[in-house]
């Protein structure tokens, strides 16, 4: 795709219909349909009323004077940014995103918590919005804040690039040995999208990422339904919140 066809005006666009919820500026998503399960568990919401977010589900929840919207699932980099585009419409700027990721580091374990401050990008959405070259990164106040929070509470956590693809069963030998010598901590399939996005509408977004399973040893461990995961899990549900608590 050339320079100049990223500034052509798009046919189909995100608009605020009749009937869409109103929204504060903060925003909790969760693009894992397993994950946002457990979250609104977590929260303590599974019997309040639920409204759609065109695919997704969506709950508020109030805490600290803020009324944070919860939205989900979404998975992969095309869905994930359909909803971001309508919740930015929707009047929403700070984006927190609670999800899982496969770790490609031996010291990086089951339960372990990554903050992602880059991605790269092998999924196929952000090459849409802007050329190859550009590197898609987290809000660095956003990163910042999470990790302060970690150090708060005691928990330990790694801050550094993940790999984002739209093709989770051709996470080959290759690329896992090629990434973990580049000291890429994980990988998952929504992240460079959702930065990339972020970045162009001028929003803040950044991500807590829980490692459901691992790929270092060049074989699949999966724990996604793991004691260790389910607990660390809750764990980032309290981090999250109260990241999105404290944010201005």
């Amino acid at each position: 795709m050339k320079e100049k066809d990223f500034k052509n005006k798009s046919i189909v666009f995100p608009k605020r219909q009749r009937g869409d919820p109103v929204l504060s500026q903060d925003a909790l998503f969760i693009p894992s349909q397993w994950e946002f399960k457990l979250a609104i568990d977590n929260f303590g919401l599974k019997n309040f009323k639920t409204s759609r977010l065109d695919f997704s589900s969506l709950y508020f929840l109030s805490s600290r004077n803020k009324r944070i919207a919860i939205v989900g699932p979404a998975i992969g980099a095309p869905a994930a940014v359909l909803i971001l585009e309508k919740l930015i419409v929707l009047g929403v700027r700070n984006v927190f995103v609670l999800g899982s990721c496969g770790s490609l580091q031996d010291d990086i374990k089951i339960g372990d918590i990554i903050i992602p401050e880059e991605a790269i990008r092998e999924e196929g959405t952000s090459f849409h919005y802007i050329n190859r070259d550009f590197v898609p990164r987290a809000s660095g106040k956003m990163v910042g804040l999470i990790s302060k929070i970690c150090l708060g509470q005691g928990l330990d956590h790694k801050i550094g690039k993940i790999w984002t693809t739209d093709a989770p069963y051709r996470e080959t030998i290759k690329k896992v040995e090629e990434y973990k010598k580049q000291n890429i901590l994980g990988v998952d399939m929504e992240l460079s999208a959702l930065f990339t996005v972020a970045f162009l509408k001028k929003i803040s977004l950044g991500a807590l990422l829980v490692v459901s399973d691992k790929l270092s040893s060049l074989k699949w461990k999966r724990e996604f339904h793991s004691k260790k995961f389910k607990t660390s899990f809750r764990d980032g549900c309290k981090i999250i919140l109260e990241a999105i608590e404290r944010f201005s």
